[in-house]
């Protein structure tokens, strides 16, 4: 990745965004991670002309700072991947690279656990237990997997997701 020269002097390449990228989306990424200019999403796509994937990753990274300090104050994991799952895999990697402290470690769990976090109870099943199409749906969709992120739902423990199924149907 070459960096690209910029007329503006307002802004510098933080040592930690030289160091925590593969790729130009990263390296954005992690500008927008560290950067102190609040409008930099602003003036600085059009100053150094980024490509629209780098734009993603700067504006994506930026939107991500603003959350930093929530992040890392977040008790339940399940909120932290609700905060986390919109933003590209690029940004959140990068940012378990650079960010430490609570912070840090939140984006590196969510990281490290995403992938294992998978609803036992299909859609198809909810509707056979008596949840309607529509917003109730992705509703208990979203608590089911909130549960497993809080371990309230334990995937290999057939009684706990009984027990799911047992709530869920008394809900109705």
């Amino acid at each position: 990745l070459k960096i690209p020269q910029s007329r503006e002097t307002r802004w510098f390449v933080p040592t930690a965004a030289l160091t925590a990228f593969e790729t130009a989306e990263q390296f954005w990424a992690s500008m927008g991670l560290l950067g102190r200019e609040p409008d930099m999403v602003d003036w600085l796509p059009k100053s150094v002309g980024l490509n629209r994937q780098e734009r993603v990753g700067l504006e994506s990274g930026a939107q991500l700072r603003e959350l930093r300090r929530s992040i890392g104050g977040m008790q339940r994991p399940s909120s932290v991947a609700r905060a986390l799952k919109r933003f590209p895999d690029s940004v959140t990697s990068v940012a378990a690279r650079i960010w430490n402290g609570a912070s840090g470690a939140a984006v590196s769990d969510y990281l490290e656990r995403r992938s294992s976090i998978h609803s036992p109870i299909s859609s198809h099943r909810l509707i056979e237990l008596g949840v309607e199409r529509g917003p109730a749906l992705g509703q208990w969709l979203e608590r089911i997997e909130a549960a497993i992120w809080d371990g309230e739902l334990d995937l290999d423990d057939s009684s706990s997701v009984t027990r799911m199924e047992q709530r869920i149907r008394l809900s109705r």
